[in-house]
């Protein structure tokens, strides 16, 4: 049977820590190109030596990040551009260095999905397939106009993930009873405000079956008791599918460090751990 001209691409299970520079293949995994890495234990999402825009003018160095399949990572900052701009970058959604232009500074950094960098813009199939791999849930968000949680997900699944329509209603519906959402299947996006729209666009996110989840500031809508209960829903379908998730958050104190496998600060938190994060690198000129 051909396959559905918008069936989802897969993706190798078989990751491995970027290499060092100048070692191995063009993408630094260390495998040829068009191959997958070697190895079964490599992260689906890292970044290294990663410095980001912050309020004031100044770049902020970014502790290393490495997550593997099936975890759970939380970084936090006080800075509301920390986050905005880190949420971007995780997600695909703008180059590193490209707010750094603004001050006529390039910073050298490397950020990998897994084990790989970002595909080039002009190369569509490739650059289809990242933006399937990642999902991305912030403040900003937002659903389709003028059809109800369910269609939403029906449509993401039939048009963007090569699903049957007999099948999509399904997977949806499973989706939603998954996070606790099935009450709100039928209703508009106007009526999904505050909380629910920000758990509804995660139950968007997980009918996406993505590699790696990026989720900014979700305390500062939701109450702990269910941030908690859809975060171990996600973390149920992370074992099982090999997803990794990124919770970019204001404070550690708004967090119990134990619900996660990895806990970074950018070091601007005073309740934070001291020795973690960097002094703000002032940008010359600005």
């Amino acid at each position: 049977m051909p396959k559905h001209p918008n069936a989802r691409p897969t993706f190798p299970g078989d990751l491995k820590a970027p290499a060092p520079d100048g070692a191995g293949g063009p993408d630094g995994t260390g495998a040829p190109a068009g191959e997958p890495a070697a190895g079964d234990k490599g992260p689906v999402f890292a970044w290294q030596g990663l410095k980001v825009m912050a309020t004031g003018s100044v770049v902020r160095e970014v502790p290393d990040l490495s997550i593997g399949p099936g975890q759970t990572a939380l970084l936090t900052s006080r800075d509301d551009r920390v986050l905005a701009n880190l949420g971007l970058i995780a997600s695909g959604q703008t180059e590193p260095t490209e707010h750094l232009a603004l001050v006529g500074q390039s910073l050298g950094d490397r950020v990998f999905w897994c084990g790989k960098a970002k595909p080039d813009e002009a190369d569509f199939a490739a650059t289809l397939a990242f933006y399937r791999q990642v999902a991305y849930v912030g403040p900003e968000s937002q659903l389709l106009a003028n059809v109800t949680l369910l269609q939403t997900l029906c449509l993401e699944l039939e048009y963007n993930q090569g699903a049957e329509a007999y099948q999509a209603k399904g997977l949806a519906l499973e989706c939603l009873e998954s996070l606790g959402l099935s009450p709100l299947a039928d209703l508009p996006p106007e009526k999904l405000v505050g909380p629910t729209r920000y758990v509804s666009l995660m139950a968007l996110a997980v009918s996406r079956r993505p590699r790696l989840f990026v989720l900014e500031k979700p305390m500062a809508l939701l109450r702990p008791l269910l941030f908690y209960r859809v975060l171990e829903a996600l973390k149920d379908k992370a074992h099982s599918l090999g997803q990794a998730t990124l919770i970019l958050g204001h404070r550690d104190s708004d967090y119990r460090p134990e619900e996660f496998d990895l806990v970074l600060s950018m070091g601007d938190d005073p309740e934070a751990d001291p020795g973690t994060g960097s002094d703000p690198v002032p940008v010359a000129g600005a």
